[in-house]
């Protein structure tokens, strides 16, 4: 949508909107629903943000998303292409080529949110495993939380030019890749706890 480009601090429609009650009692909502908990960090959530601006001044809760002030910044940090350029606009400024653009910006997004998960979360194996908790008790859907923070993260960023089902291949291939990263790091920490044990077993024999 060309126009959510004017959702933004000093714009005088969302700055009445974001100062109204109209906001703060919707915000409230989406903060008592999340616990106050940030849903990319699980700390203590101050702020509530637009995941879309599709329904502006009369938001359904999915289109809100709880955040600590830190990862609201961070969130923002990827939605500004002053700061993280779109790969459309980079491959095809004058075209779509829409599948091209999300294989690259998908290789280069993962590891930066995966950076600043591991920054926000911990980089330790138990904070690994948590971002690849199981949301059933056969474990078959391993990536609810990774998934709800890129969710966070990452999907306004598509608003601008991605219909819905657009903006959910995107976030799919992004979490893909996040998921590769993640397995990588788990194994890479397995793989040095089995040398550790065969070390300390080969010395105390």
């Amino acid at each position: 949508m060309a126009n959510t480009w004017r959702f933004k601090p000093g714009n005088p429609e969302y700055e009445r909107y974001i100062h109204s009650s109209q906001w703060r009692q919707t915000a409230d909502k989406r903060l008592e629903m999340d616990n106050h908990i940030c849903c990319v960090c699980g700390g203590k959530a101050t702020d509530v943000h637009h995941l879309t601006y599709d329904r502006f001044g009369n938001e359904a809760m999915d289109d809100l998303v709880s955040l600590c002030r830190k990862c609201h910044g961070q969130a923002e940090s990827f939605y500004d292409p002053a700061v993280t350029p779109w790969a459309m606009d980079e491959i095809k400024p004058n075209g779509n080529n829409f599948m091209a653009a999300m294989r690259v910006d998908a290789l280069k997004i993962a590891p930066m949110v995966f950076d600043y998960l591991k920054a926000v979360r911990g980089f330790d194996f138990d904070s690994l495993m948590l971002l690849r908790q199981p949301d059933d008790p056969e474990g078959k859907k391993y990536w609810r939380v990774l998934q709800k923070a890129v969710n966070a993260l990452c999907r306004k960023r598509y608003s601008r030019s991605c219909v819905e089902d657009r903006r959910t291949m995107m976030l799919e291939a992004i979490t893909n890749h996040i998921e590769v990263i993640c397995l990588s790091e788990i194994e890479h920490y397995v793989r040095n706890a089995v040398q550790n044990m065969r070390w300390i077993s080969t010395r105390l024999s």
